[in-house]
C-alpha cells in the first residue's frame, strides 16, 4: 500500500497542482484567443455578405432599369424592393426611394448617379 502522507508524494501532489494550474491557465487564455478571432472572422464574413448583397441589388438594378428599353415590370420593382429593405441599409434604401419618387428624368438621373455611387462605396467598403 502507498503511503501518501510521505514528503515525495505531498511534492508529487504540489506538482501536479501546480501543473494542473499552468495548463488550466494555458487553456483559458488559448480559448480567449480563439474567441476573439473568430468574432473577427465572423465580423469579416457578415462584412462580406453584406457586399455582396448590395453588389448582387447594384447588378439587378442595371439589367433590369437601367438597361431596360421599357418600363419596369411590376414583378421587377417588387424584387428590387424587397432586395433593397433586405440590405438594412438607411442610405441605400433612402437614395432608392428619392429614385422611386422622382418627378422627371432629370431628377431621376441625379437619383440614378447618387444611388450608384452609394452602392459602390458600400461594395467596396470595409463595413
Amino acid at each position: 500500500m502507498i503511503n501518501l502522507s510521505t514528503p515525495s508524494c505531498a511534492r508529487l501532489y504540489l506538482l501536479l497542482s501546480v501543473l494542473l494550474i499552468v495548463v488550466s491557465v494555458f487553456l483559458g487564455a488559448k480559448y480567449l484567443q480563439i474567441k476573439t478571432e473568430l468574432e473577427v472572422a465572423s465580423s469579416v464574413i457578415e462584412g462580406n455578405k453584406f457586399r455582396a448583397n448590395v453588389a448582387e441589388f447594384g447588378q439587378l438594378f442595371v439589367e433590369k432599369v437601367l438597361k431596360s428599353n421599357q418600363e419596369v415590370d411590376f414583378e421587377t420593382r417588387l424584387k428590387l424592393e424587397n432586395q433593397v429593405r433586405n440590405l438594412k441599409d438607411d442610405t441605400i434604401f433612402r437614395q432608392w426611394n428619392q429614385f422611386i419618387s422622382s418627378k422627371d428624368e432629370a431628377e431621376a438621373q441625379a437619383s440614378v448617379k447618387d444611388l450608384l455611387s452609394s452602392i459602390m462605396s458600400k461594395v467596396y467598403s470595409n463595413k
